[in-house]
């Protein structure tokens, strides 16, 4: 379950989750409260999805028990944020290293079975790996040098 809980925290899931429960709070909080106009309600949905504490409302929400448990949810979430993000990043850099030295694995091997020896193998590789690399940029610039 805990291993279940941080695969979801550290996926896209947690980003579409935290905003849709930021939506559901603003659009909500002036139909349940009745008192709050759009405008107010988009006030605190930007104030506790950016970490304000939800006592700072309190004065308007501590009277509806579900828009108050909806408040300290999302500024729970809102302090999960950073570290999410934090992950996602590392999660994609190491994916990324693990793609190229998979890549330069298989190209080794490519070589070797080529009939290279191993002290061509190294140099083979640097320039495989810059051609790849001419290319990718050529493809991102759509054939413009």
């Amino acid at each position: 379950m805990p291993s279940k809980l941080l695969r979801w925290l550290f996926s896209k899931w947690f980003f579409v989750t935290y905003f849709a429960l930021g939506l559901v709070y603003y659009l909500s909080l002036p139909l349940i409260l009745g008192n709050l106009r759009y405008r107010d309600a988009a006030f605190q949905t930007v104030g506790l999805m950016t970490g304000s504490d939800p006592f700072t409302f309190s004065k308007d929400i501590e009277t509806n028990v579900f828009v108050w448990l909806l408040a300290w949810l999302i500024h729970l979430l809102s302090w999960l944020l950073i570290p999410a993000l934090i992950a996602l990043v590392v999660t994609d850099a190491r994916d990324e290293i693990q793609k190229t030295q998979r890549l330069n694995s298989d190209l080794a091997r490519l070589a070797a079975e080529a009939g290279f020896n191993q002290e061509e193998i190294p140099v083979v590789l640097k320039e495989l790996n810059s051609e790849m690399e001419k290319i990718l940029a050529e493809i991102r610039t759509g054939g413009k040098t």
